[in-house]
């Protein structure tokens, strides 16, 4: 963020370093400065105007002003995919729908495709989630999600002894966490 606020103080009126100032800010966590910095430009800028919907959407936890959002972008993945997140404890059945927009949208993103799996073991679809992430773990063995997720299902499932393998991959993996003991 240091770097990027000196590249913007050294050229001010640079669309470039305004958006990857924006891009710092977001990342540490001032969602709300980097919106700002993009305002001004969004109007005569196309990437501007692209980045600042991104950060909109991805600062935004409120679900009904993310719908909103997205009546003006039905396919926009960032925005989907936020909903898939932002609705899964309060409307795991919305969440399935999102999730599944958001992978078709952006097909390389496993993370709408966890989501997924996460809103059906919301809904208590624990076979079709363990199904589900059965395959992810093919595709991505280090995911650590992925494998939290499948070791719950398994759980629910009461496959003990392949949830048991899952949770002591994780344990291996990062030893430091107790949450794993």
């Amino acid at each position: 963020s240091a770097s990027a606020k000196k590249l913007l103080d050294t050229r001010p009126g640079s669309i470039a370093a305004k958006m990857q100032f924006a891009r710092a800010e977001h990342l540490a966590g001032r969602s709300t400065a980097a919106i700002a910095v993009l305002e001004a430009e969004a109007s005569s800028n196309a990437e501007a105007a692209k980045l600042l919907a991104l950060i909109k959407a991805d600062a935004e936890e409120d679900p009904s002003a993310l719908e909103e959002m997205l009546e003006s972008d039905p396919n926009n993945a960032a925005i989907l995919g936020r909903l898939c997140s932002a609705t899964r404890k309060t409307a795991p059945e919305k969440s399935l729908d999102y999730c599944l927009r958001a992978s078709r949208a952006e097909p390389a993103n496993i993370n709408h495709a966890i989501g997924y799996a996460s809103a059906l073991l919301q809904m208590n679809r624990n076979a079709e989630a363990a199904a589900l992430l059965t395959r992810l773990k093919q595709s991505f063995p280090e995911n650590y999600t992925v494998r939290t997720n499948l070791a719950f299902a398994h759980f629910r499932l009461d496959h003990f002894e392949e949830g048991r393998k899952e949770y002591e991959w994780r344990t291996k993996q990062q030893p430091e966490w107790t949450a794993w003991y």
